[in-house]
C-alpha cells in the first residue's frame, strides 16, 4: 500500500480535487488528500498525501506558507478576482509605488481576516462556496492570520498593476488582502495572479508537475518521487515501540513505555523495523503512552 506524499507543481485549471485525485490514480492509492487548497486559477505547490498517511494530515507540522501575487486597481469582483463579476471603479493614475508600500506595510504582522463567500472554508458542514453559487451569503467571524513578510516586486503607476511577496500562516485568504488592499487604496482591487512558491518546506522548484510523474510512472521510476510520512512531522519527538507494544496501540490501548527520547504531549512512534505506524501522547507521569492516530 502507497504511504508518503509529494509536492505536486499544480498548474491554471484544475482544482485542487482535481489535481489529487489525478495523483491518486497514478500512484493506485486507496486514498489521497491534499494540505491546504489552491483555487483553479492559482498555481504552484501543493502537498499531496497518500493512503494512510492521510491520517496525519491534521498533524502535519504548520509550516509558513509562500506566494506571490499579482493585483490590479480600480476593479472590484465577488470573488475578490479576476474570474468572477467585476465592477469597475476606475482608477485615475495617482497611486506611487510609496503609498502602495505604505498600504502594505500595514498588514504585516497578527491581524484578522473575514474569509471570502468563494472559498473552501466550511460552515455548519457546507462549503461557502457552494452557499455563493446559490447567491447565498452568510456572516464570516474574523479568522486571526499572521503575515511575516508582504514586500511589493513591481509596480506600474499608470496601469494601477503591480505583484507582492508574501510569507503568511495558513488559513491567509490572499485573494481577501488584495481586496483590503484595494480598500486601503480607494479605488477596489482584485488578484490577477497567484503562485504558491512554498508550503511544508518545499519549494516551487521541488514540486513536481503531474506531467512529469506521468513521465515517470512510464518509466517506472515514481515511487522514488514519494516523500516519507514522518517529514510532514518533523516538530514531533519519536519513540521506538516493540512489536507487542504496536499490536496493543493498534487496539487502542496504551502501552507503559520508558525511552530517552520520549516528551510531554504528541510523540511520533516508530516500529520494529523503524517504520513509522502512527503518533501517539506520551504521559510522564505515568510512563504511558496512548495512541492518538495509529497508521
Amino acid at each position: 500500500m502507497i504511504s508518503g506524499g509529494i509536492p505536486i507543481n499544480k498548474e491554471d485549471g484544475p482544482t485542487s480535487f482535481q489535481v489529487t485525485n489525478r495523483a491518486k490514480g497514478l500512484y493506485c492509492a486507496s486514498k489521497a488528500g491534499h494540505m491546504g487548497t489552491l483555487d483553479p486559477h492559482a498555481k504552484g505547490v501543493l502537498v499531496v498525501l497518500f493512503g494512510p498517511s492521510t491520517k496525519i494530515i491534521p498533524y502535519a507540522a504548520e509550516h509558513k506558507k509562500s506566494y506571490k501575487a499579482r493585483f490590479r486597481l480600480g476593479f472590484t469582483s465577488n470573488t475578490y478576482d479576476a474570474w468572477g463579476e467585476l465592477t469597475e471603479h476606475g482608477y485615475n493614475g495617482d497611486t506611487t509605488k510609496k503609498h502602495i508600500e505604505a498600504i502594505l506595510s500595514q498588514f504585516i504582522g497578527k491581524t484578522e481576516q473575514i474569509p471570502p463567500m468563494f472559498s473552501a472554508k466550511k460552515i455548519e458542514g457546507t462549503r461557502l462556496y457552494e452557499l455563493a453559487m446559490k447567491g447565498i451569503e452568510l456572516p464570516r467571524k474574523p479568522q486571526p492570520i499572521e503575515i511575516d513578510e508582504l514586500q511589493l516586486n513591481s509596480w506600474d503607476q499608470s496601469s494601477g498593476e503591480g505583484e507582492f511577496n508574501l510569507t503568511c500562516t495558513k488559513g491567509t485568504y490572499v485573494r481577501s488582502l488584495i481586496s483590503d488592499i484595494g480598500i486601503h487604496a480607494g479605488c477596489g482591487a482584485i488578484m490577477t495572479a497567484l503562485t504558491r512558491t512554498s508550503d511544508q518546506g518545499f519549494c516551487l522548484e521541488q514540486s513536481i508537475p503531474i506531467s512529469k510523474i506521468e513521465e515517470h510512472v512510464f518509466e517506472g521510476s515514481h515511487l522514488d518521487l514519494i516523500v516519507p510520512t514522518e517529514h510532514f512531522l518533523s516538530h514531533l519527538p519519536e519513540v521506538r515501540v516493540s512489536t507487542r507494544q504496536q499490536e496493543i496501540l493498534y487496539h487502542g490501548n496504551p502501552v507503559n513505555l520508558r525511552s530517552p527520547t520520549a516528551r510531554a504531549g504528541l510523540t511520533k512512534i516508530f516500529g520494529p523495523k523503524e517504520k513509522l505506524v502512527g503518533i501517539g501522547k506520551y504521559v510522564p507521569a505515568t510512563g504511558q503512552l496512548l495512541p492518538e492516530r495509529m497508521l
